[in-house]
C-alpha cells in the first residue's frame, strides 16, 4: 500500500510540474502574434500589400524591418539620431506615407513617416505606428514610397505587423519560470517512483551510541 501511494505521489508530482509549462506554451502557440510579415521591393510608388487578420484583441505595432548587413548605415538612413554620423556621403533616406484601413473605415490616413522608435533583435526595425484591433478584424496597410533608396532596397525590406509585447510577455515569462518548476517537481517525482519500486526510502545513517564502560 505504501509503495503504491509513493508511486502515485511521484506520478502526481511529474504531472503537476508539467501543467504550468505546457499551458503557457499552449497559450503562446495558440495565437498568431505576427499576422503580417511581407517582403516588398523598395521602389517609388504604392505597394500592393495583402490584407491580414488580427488574432487577439489589443494593441498592434506596424514596423519596417531590414537586414543587418549594413546596420549602422541603415539606422542612419531611417533617421536614428544615434547613427547620424554614419551617413558620410550623399544618400536618400526613408520617405513614405502609410495608411491603415479596416473595411471602409480609415484608421490611419496617409501619415508621413517620422522616425521615433527603433529596435530589432535580428536586424534593424523602425516603427511606423500603432493601432487597436479585435480578434477577427481584417485590415490592410497601404504604403506609398516617395523616393528610392538603393541601400534600403538591398537590405531585404519587410513590412511587419505584430501584437504588442504586452499581450504575450506574461505567457513567455510563465513559460520560462514554469520550466524550472517542471524540472524540480519532475526530479522529486522520479525519486518517489524509484523508491516505490525499491520498496523503501533511502536508509538513514544510524548513530551508534556507545555506553561508557567502567574498568
Amino acid at each position: 500500500m505504501r509503495r503504491r501511494l509513493l508511486g502515485a505521489i511521484g506520478v502526481g508530482l511529474i504531472l503537476l510540474g508539467q501543467f504550468p509549462y505546457r499551458y503557457a506554451e499552449y497559450k503562446l502557440h495558440q495565437h498568431n502574434w505576427t499576422p503580417l510579415a511581407f517582403a516588398f521591393p523598395f521602389k517609388t510608388g504604392e505597394l500592393n500589400i495583402p490584407e491580414f487578420t488580427t488574432d487577439v484583441t489589443g494593441l498592434y505595432v506596424v514596423s519596417l524591418a531590414f537586414d543587418s548587413t549594413h546596420a549602422e548605415l541603415t539606422e542612419c538612413l531611417l533617421g536614428n539620431d544615434g547613427f547620424k554620423d554614419k551617413c558620410d556621403f550623399p544618400v536618400h533616406g526613408l520617405e513614405l506615407d502609410w495608411s491603415l484601413r479596416r473595411g471602409d473605415r480609415v484608421l490611419v490616413d496617409r501619415q508621413r513617416y517620422r522616425p521615433h522608435a527603433f529596435g530589432g533583435s535580428e536586424g534593424v526595425e523602425t516603427e511606423l505606428g500603432r493601432f487597436e484591433a479585435h480578434a477577427g478584424d481584417a485590415q490592410r496597410v497601404q504604403i506609398e514610397i516617395m523616393r528610392d533608396s538603393p541601400i534600403l532596397a538591398a537590405a531585404n525590406p519587410r513590412l511587419i505587423v505584430e501584437a504588442h509585447w504586452s499581450l504575450w510577455e506574461g505567457w513567455a515569462e510563465l513559460s520560462q519560470a514554469s520550466l524550472w518548476l517542471e524540472v524540480v517537481l519532475g526530479f522529486l517525482g522520479i525519486v518517489c517512483i524509484v523508491q516505490a519500486i525499491r520498496g523503501k526510502w533511502p536508509s538513514r545513517p544510524r548513530l551508534e551510541v556507545r555506553r561508557a564502560t567502567r574498568d
